[in-house]
């Protein structure tokens, strides 16, 4: 390859990261302060949720903006090992995100804490089934199918990084999960209260 060549292969990445990480500033719209996106609040749902369950929402979506920063730097710069190990770690597990998409009324899975290993399902200082029934039952169908989505996607970009070893490629599916998460914005707003009470299905 001339060092010409090279150089426009190492700028590709680079400019489709450019107008990936433009979109990552949408995804916070979820956690703004109230009144920020005035404008749209007619338009989207309100999903009532318990304070504490609301902030640790929130919390998961920092999370995920936190990952997708890492794995665009590490994809621009061609780390595919980052980019695999990355995907990995996002949580929820894939597992626990099918079942709440689903509808399933079976037991939640454990949820361990990060690098350990899996807790005994009676364990409940390492997993949340309250909160995760809670989750169940108070966020829409489609918003629970649009998480699952994105940790599909996830999934996806995680398995295709070494086997694939193309930045590019992992660049496009993670732009896809962004879009699925700016989709997921745009239809509903997170509020404080009780679901019941505000009449949420």
């Amino acid at each position: 390859m001339t060092s010409r060549a090279h150089r426009r292969s190492r700028q590709r990445p680079a400019r489709c990261g450019a107008r990936l990480a433009r979109t990552l500033v949408l995804c916070t719209a979820l956690g703004l302060p109230a009144g920020a996106l005035a404008e749209e609040s007619g338009t989207r749902m309100p999903v009532n949720l318990p304070e504490d369950d609301r902030e640790h929402l929130l919390e998961e979506m920092r999370g995920f903006l936190v990952y997708t920063t890492a794995t665009l730097n590490a994809a621009i710069e061609g780390d595919m090992t980052t980019v695999q190990r990355l995907a990995e770690q996002v949580r929820p597990p894939l597992e626990r995100a099918r079942m709440l998409a689903s509808g399933d009324h079976s037991p939640a899975p454990p949820m361990t804490e990060r690098n350990s290993a899996p807790a005994p399902a009676d364990d409940g200082r390492r997993h949340h089934p309250s909160r995760f029934e809670r989750m169940r039952r108070n966020l829409p169908q489609p918003f629970r199918v649009m998480m699952l989505q994105m940790r599909e996607g996830i999934a996806e970009v995680g398995r295709d990084a070494v086997t694939r070893n193309d930045p590019l490629h992992s660049l496009r599916q993670l732009h896809r999960v962004q879009e699925v998460c700016i989709a997921c914005h745009q239809a509903y707003r997170l509020e404080s209260g009780s679901p019941d009470a505000a009449g949420q299905p």
